[in-house]
């Protein structure tokens, strides 16, 4: 008989221990979640993302400029009527110009991957590598003398331009982004005046960019370009300024 309640006696503080522990486990759950949610509270939410955060790869599907500039190596003619376009790496530009009773024409045909790597928040590093074919056309207008020469000349490019570039934020979606280029394009020419081995170019623009999202912005902004040849042989040195407007869109990565 003792020996009966005993053991009913150690079943009995077996099952209490076990339903004790169970009842703790639960009324102890909601202070362990509010724990939970005080440390989440106290760190706050992760900040949002903006353009130019660390990690950023900026690279650009479409873009269109006008007014004056050079593309394609740094080969590009005068600055006056020029247009030009980009469809991710490849670009087309014309310009066309009237000067001393003869219309220049320039068109050129580039290959050249553009993007920008943000190594720091809001500081970028970048720059193009590009292959292009330039045309370069003058003919005689109405009223030019008759001894006025005009030539229809070819050449071929390779060119590289590094730029670095800062993003000062101005708000949840809108930045602004200014970036300096330098770079160089050795130069072939296919016939007519001979070849112009080096040309040189150095460029400043300042981008407004709007952030649609976390992947796709749009940017407007003007360039300011130099742009030019040093002496070489016969051909003395010529440099030149110019002036373009730029749209753009693009992806975040």
């Amino acid at each position: 008989m003792r020996r009966t309640t005993s053991r009913r006696a150690a079943v009995s503080r077996i099952f209490t221990g076990i339903f004790g522990t169970i009842l703790g486990v639960s009324c102890n759950l909601p202070d362990a979640r509010a724990d939970d949610e005080s440390v989440r509270t106290i760190g706050g939410p992760s900040a949002p993302h903006r353009f130019g955060d660390r990690g950023d790869v900026v690279l650009p599907i479409f873009g269109a400029f006008f007014g004056g500039g050079f593309a394609g190596g740094f080969g590009g003619g005068s600055a006056g009527g020029l247009t030009g376009y980009s469809l991710g790496a490849f670009s087309f530009t014309h310009d066309s110009s009237v000067q001393s009773f003869e219309r220049q024409e320039s068109t050129t045909f580039s290959f050249a991957p553009n993007l920008d790597f943000f190594v720091a928040r809001h500081l970028s590093l970048g720059g193009t590598i590009g292959v292009g074919y330039a045309n370069f056309k003058s003919t005689p207008v109405a009223g030019a003398p008759a001894d006025t020469p005009g030539f229809d000349d070819g050449e071929v490019n390779v060119s590289i331009a590094p730029r670095v570039g800062y993003v000062v934020s101005l708000g949840d979606h809108v930045a602004m982004w200014p970036r300096i280029s330098v770079g160089a394009g050795v130069v072939d020419g296919l016939g007519g005046t001979g070849p112009m081995p080096v040309n040189l170019g150095a460029s400043a623009d300042l981008q407004f960019v709007y952030s649609i999202d976390r992947r796709f912005y749009v940017a407007v902004g003007p360039t300011l370009a130099v742009y030019g040849n040093p002496k070489y042989g016969i051909y003395e040195s010529s440099f030149g300024t110019a002036l373009s407007g730029a749209f753009q869109t693009g992806f975040v990565l």
